[in-house]
């Protein structure tokens, strides 16, 4: 299917506002805000605690950004929220005027960036969904997520080699100043997108609609196994980060380049993992993502064992950990855009992407107090390697990802998939997944034991089955 110009051109201002507005998160993803931080002296276990703010705010506030954007608009609620953003960036920026205070003022800083952010990502998804036609939205989402991803990359590689020219705390404000003007940018070409469904207000109020989102058949369980594998791998990237910062002495373009490998990394895992998706289906899928993630934060920890230098090894190993995160997305959205009810979309999509940042934010805030209350040896032997605190962090985590392979009976994994898209959302624009349902007669579905499925259409009269209408793409 083609599209009518009107459409090509609303695709085409989707694309230049994720690429421009992104900018910013992948700033915040590589590092750039640790090293920044560090530069206003702020220590480790409060660097913790700051960047946690930001998923600890769409933990509190996705849903209720969701549910007024489908009251109120979704272009005005993303507008308001993108506005305060700039102002959580502008009070970033003064943070660095100040010597003292700096770490209130930045404290301020996330707070804002967290509000806004949230409220700017809580409908982004429901916004677009009427725009895409359904023929082209595995496509479209696809080539959106890499050119964004790789905008953002060029980005920031050309920061990590201006910062190995200039090192003083104005180059931070520079390229925070940058980010103003390009967040600026992006609002007015946010502002652009047409949004082509009226505002409505869900019979019974708020309340109402949560209870009949929670209610929908295999979504809690998802949601709660969706929790647990973010609580132990949301803050792995910021213990990576800090590793490098206070064990192995990088230098702040080195920390930006460890971050920077991890979203070179999910470029690969992207496709990758829309294959693997497509042929062996989404729960072995996350039986291979935790193994593999058990096994790459083992191997950071036991770097020693490399011929490589450290920023190398470490580079690498972020790459793959980077790549598995992205496979592990694809799975993710897969089974959400399954199981999610037809009604309330912006709700039931916001309510995972709220509990996904509460796994994140915990993790960071836990991470965070351990190493302030010094619980752990900062100095210890394991296979002849000298191992510190964040090492052990790792082990754990890789131990107890393994543990939690019990957990995958809560994917519900009966859905058939067809192909896989990405759908952006929140901090982390989370993929997307078409799918087609399969059911061998009204009523019920058709399930198979076999990894390799086969797609049939046995009723094409428009019934609602399990939240999706039978014979209909989600």
């Amino acid at each position: 299917m083609t599209p009518n110009p009107k459409t090509k051109k609303s695709l085409r201002t989707i694309v230049a506002t994720q690429c421009i507005g992104l900018l910013v998160s992948q700033l915040f993803a590589s590092g750039f805000m640790l090293a920044y931080l560090s530069r206003l002296d702020v220590p480790s276990y409060q660097i913790f605690f700051l960047l946690a703010l930001l998923p600890f705010g769409g933990m509190l506030l996705t849903v209720p950004f969701a549910y007024l954007s489908d009251r109120f608009g979704k272009k005005r609620v993303g507008a308001y929220g993108r506005f305060v953003t700039v102002a959580g960036l502008i009070l970033l920026l003064g943070a660095g005027f100040t010597t003292e205070a700096a770490t209130i003022v930045a404290t301020g800083a996330m707070i804002l960036f967290s509000i806004g952010n949230t409220a700017g990502a809580a409908s982004w998804f429901a916004l677009l969904s009427p725009i895409i036609p359904q023929e082209i939205r595995g496509r479209f989402f696809g080539r959106l997520r890499i050119a964004w991803q790789s905008c953002s990359i060029a980005f920031t590689l050309v920061v990590i080699a201006l910062m190995e020219r200039f090192t003083q705390i104005g180059f931070y404000q520079y390229v925070l100043l940058v980010m103003i003007a390009t967040s600026l940018i992006h609002i007015h070409l946010y502002w652009k997108i047409p949004e082509m469904e009226p505002c409505r207000t869900a019979a019974g109020g708020f309340w109402s609609a949560l209870t009949q989102t929670l209610k929908t058949p295999n979504y809690l369980p998802f949601c709660a196994y969706t929790f647990l594998l973010m609580l132990f791998t949301g803050s792995i990237p910021l213990v990576i980060g800090l590793l490098g910062k206070d064990i192995l002495l990088f230098s702040d373009a080195q920390i930006l380049l460890t971050g920077n490998s991890a979203a070179i990394g999910a470029l690969a895992g992207f496709y990758i993992g829309g294959k693997m998706v497509d042929h062996i289906g989404t729960r072995v899928v996350f039986l291979i993502c935790h193994i593999s993630f058990a096994i790459i934060l083992t191997l950071i920890a036991l770097r020693g064992i490399f011929p490589f230098s450290a920023i190398t090894t470490v580079c690498l190993l972020s790459g793959l950990f980077g790549a598995v995160a992205a496979a592990s997305g694809i799975a993710f959205s897969s089974e959400l855009l399954a199981i999610i009810p037809p009604e309330n979309k912006s709700l039931s999509t916001g309510f995972h992407l709220s509990l996904m940042s509460a796994g994140v934010a915990l993790s960071s805030l836990l991470i965070g107090q351990t190493l302030k209350l010094n619980v752990l040896n900062p100095n210890w032997k394991f296979l002849n390697q000298s191992l510190s605190a964040y090492d052990t962090l790792l082990l754990g985590s890789a131990a107890i990802i393994l543990l939690m392979l019990i957990t995958i009976s809560l994917i519900p994994s009966v859905i058939q998939v067809h192909k896989a898209q990405w759908y952006p959302q929140s901090r982390y624009n989370q993929p997307e997944s078409q799918r087609i349902i399969t059911a061998r007669k009204p009523g019920q579905l058709q399930t198979s034991s076999s990894t390799r499925f086969s797609i049939k259409i046995a009723d094409r009269r428009p019934r609602i089955l399990g939240g999706v209408a039978k014979g209909d793409q989600v």
